[in-house]
This record gives structure tokens, C-alpha cells and sequence, in this order.
């Protein structure tokens, strides 16, 4: 069984600022036990996450704001490499393929798509 769990940008930030306390009581080998102990915990062997940032949908919180403030929004895109949102079809993708047998290579993997609002190497 492959699992793919998805979170927010924010949740992930918090969630990030408490692992990193716990790795530096640990170690890199406590981030192994960690993981492994975590996809034991929820009866599988293998698991992955998602983290979408700011996505763009038809009719979601960012088409109101690209409609009712077009200067919020044109610095809002002006943060991305491509100056635009990712899309929930471009996340979804992701999801899929990570959740498919042509990933099964890749095991306990963060996989952030943000359109590149994240500037670092996760």
C-alpha cells in the first residue's frame, strides 16, 4: 500500500518547526526511526507526503482576491518564478504520480508544489 498525505504550506511550516526541535535531540538516525516508527504507527510501509502552497482554483479564495483586488494579486504573483499560482490540477498530478507504481522508488519523501514560492531545497 503507498499512502500520500497532504498539507498547507502553514500547517507544514509548524509541523517542520516541531520536527526539527525533536531531530536536534535525536539526530539524522532519529529522523529514520521517526519515519519508519510513523508509518508503522499508521499500519503501512511506505509513505509520502505533499505540500501544496498557494493554489489557484476557479471560484477558491484566490480567484476572489485576482477579481476584487488586482493589485494584491499582481503582487502576489510577482513572488513566483512563473508569476502565477500553481494549479489544484498541477497538485493533483503530483499526488497522483507519487501514489503510482512509477513511484515506487520513492519512499518517505516531502514533495513541495508551490510554483516555487518555497526558495529552498526541501
Amino acid at each position: 500500500r503507498r499512502t500520500v498525505e497532504t498539507r498547507s504550506q502553514r500547517t507544514r511550516a509548524i509541523l517542520e518547526e516541531k520536527r526539527k526541535a525533536r531531530l536536534m535531540k535525536l539526530g539524522l538516525e532519529g529522523r529514520k526511526v521517526m519515519v519508519a516508527g510513523a508509518t508503522r504507527g499508521i499500519g503501512l510501509a511506505i509513505a509520502n507526503v505533499v505540500s501544496p502552497g498557494a493554489t489557484f482554483w476557479e471560484g477558491g479564495s484566490w480567484d476572489r482576491v485576482r477579481a476584487s483586488d488586482p493589485e494584491l494579486w499582481k503582487s502576489l504573483v510577482r513572488q513566483f518564478p512563473f508569476r502565477r499560482l500553481v494549479t489544484a490540477r498541477e497538485v493533483a498530478q503530483v499526488v497522483a504520480f507519487i501514489s503510482s507504481p512509477a513511484a515506487m522508488g520513492i519512499n518517505a519523501t516531502h514533495v513541495v508544489v508551490d510554483g516555487g514560492q518555497t526558495k529552498s531545497v526541501q
